[in-house]
């Protein structure tokens, strides 16, 4: 089983194949995000609420769990990198940037490569 998958069984204690936003939470640490606000947990919850008609109670399948999870973790990394190279002066800016970008740009594909093995 996948990092992401196996994430989302650990949280899915009813095995309904959904899970809450406080399992969502923990499920989003146990794969190393760090700390997750309540306002990126609601924003998940919304973005899958709003992909199902008539809405999805509240609850992420495995799918938009791994979706989520795969942008959060580009998101924050695209972050850290842009903070990384406004922090440099216009000398060495063009190296640090250049490996800011190819460090996301791995994150990214070893994401991407477990979220396909996932899916």
């Amino acid at each position: 089983m996948r990092p992401y998958a196996k994430a989302f069984a650990a949280a899915d204690t009813s095995g309904r194949g959904t899970i809450d936003e406080n399992q969502l939470k923990g499920a989003l640490v146990a794969l190393g995000m760090g700390e997750v606000s309540d306002a990126e947990v609601a924003a998940i919850i919304h973005a899958a609420d709003a992909e199902r008609s008539g809405g999805g109670g509240g609850l992420v399948g495995v799918k938009d769990f791994t979706d989520a999870a795969v942008a959060l973790s580009e998101r924050r990394e695209k972050a850290v990198a842009t903070q990384m190279a406004e922090g440099v002066d216009a000398r060495s800016a063009g190296p640090m940037v250049e490996r800011c970008k190819l460090t996301v740009s791995n994150s990214v594909l070893k994401h991407k490569s477990a979220y396909d093995s996932s899916a």
